[in-house]
């Protein structure tokens, strides 16, 4: 048999190749295909990996410091932080307000104890039946002429006129009772806001009535040293008001002081 010759094909006939043209060298500065961006993560050598939500790396936006994005991340961290030294704040707060309370107390009680003293800290009040009114009035024409009463010789300026100008009564107690023993030698201080009222020397040989200024806007203070107890080597001392209520030292040695206050009310 002879053999089949192949028929020839020809370039018209020849099959169609599915391929793209290869880019020449002129065709380089001419548009490229579009090509997806990379997200870029941001991330350096040696960083931690960072959250990423639904598989996708966390784009950070334009613009955004890496200082902004940890602190978005640590907010619930910093929150537990500044509570801290808020309660600490608070204790050194308080600490402040006890110790300067502490402070207020102690310049209180120097300012009561001006003249120093062992005895209790006591207050009476005293009434409007307990100034004596003759004897304010009198007190106050005497001072309205410019003469001073023997009984106020010893009281400041300021005293003087707050009782010329009707800012203080008067008021007359005996201080020391007469059944007291022979013997007894006491000095009393009078004194209203750290100003010198009268002082006198008080025994029971010879008991008189002491006067005094009161005010219903200052403490009326009395100030008790004992010079001498008696034989029975102690001494109590009392101011009694027209109600019924005697404000008492208590028994008091020799060198002993004490400090009884007075207010009217």
């Amino acid at each position: 048999m002879e053999p089949i010759s192949k028929p020839e094909i020809t370039s018209a006939d020849a099959p169609l190749r599915n391929e793209l043209p290869r880019a020449s060298a002129s065709d380089q500065s001419g548009p490229k295909l579009a090509m997806r961006p990379e997200a870029k993560t941001g991330r350096k050598e040696g960083d931690s990996y960072r959250g990423t939500r639904s598989g996708r790396a966390y784009i950070p936006l334009q613009g955004e410091s890496e200082g902004q994005q940890l602190s978005g991340q640590q907010l619930s961290g910093q929150e537990k932080v500044v509570a801290a030294p808020g309660k600490n704040g608070k204790v050194i707060f308080w600490i402040i307000v006890v110790v300067a309370a502490g402070l207020a107390l102690g310049a209180t009680y120097r300012s009561w104890n001006q003249f120093g003293g062992n005895g209790a800290q006591n207050l009476l009040s005293l009434t409007a039946a307990d100034v004596d009114q003759q004897l304010t009035q009198s007190a106050r024409t005497s001072l309205l002429q410019g003469q001073v009463p023997n009984y106020l010789s010893s009281a400041s300026t300021e005293i003087l006129n707050k009782v010329k100008n009707g800012e203080m009564d008067l008021a007359s107690k005996n201080l020391i009772d007469s059944a007291q023993a022979s013997g007894v030698m006491v000095h009393v201080y009078i004194s209203i806001n750290g100003q010198a009222a009268t002082n006198e020397v008080l025994t029971p040989e010879h008991p008189k009535t002491t006067i005094f200024p009161i005010s219903r806007n200052s403490v009326t203070r009395f100030h008790y040293v004992v010079d001498s107890a008696g034989p029975s080597g102690a001494v109590s001392l009392s101011v009694p008001s027209t109600s019924g209520t005697v404000l008492s030292t208590g028994p008091l040695a020799t060198g002993a002081k004490a400090d009884l206050q007075l207010i009217e009310r």
